[in-house]
């Protein structure tokens, strides 16, 4: 199962659904290229406050070295009240 199919398939929150859904969309843009793989993971802070996935398309290199390209994040996180408790989260 796609990736991100099995974690819509996993939600009901309609938050967690369009974070997913808006990072589903901007992956739209980004098509993988053959020669990467692209890895995808979604968190909720607390239940109740941020919703965030991530994406992001790696290579392994012959000597074993893993270059993170095109990383994508998506949040939601509802209103913001410390602008650098935020930017620790995520």
């Amino acid at each position: 199962m796609d990736s991100l199919e099995y974690r819509f398939s996993q939600l009901q929150d309609p938050r967690a659904i369009a974070v997913l859904g808006h990072l589903e969309d901007c992956l739209g843009a980004l098509p993988l290229a053959a020669s990467l793989s692209r890895g995808i993971a979604y968190a909720q802070y607390k239940n109740e406050m941020n919703r965030l996935a991530v994406a992001v398309d790696l290579r392994v290199t012959d000597d074993a070295a893993v270059e993170l390209i095109n990383p994508v994040v998506v949040a939601d996180t509802g209103s913001v009240v410390d602008r650098a408790g935020l930017d620790a989260q995520l």
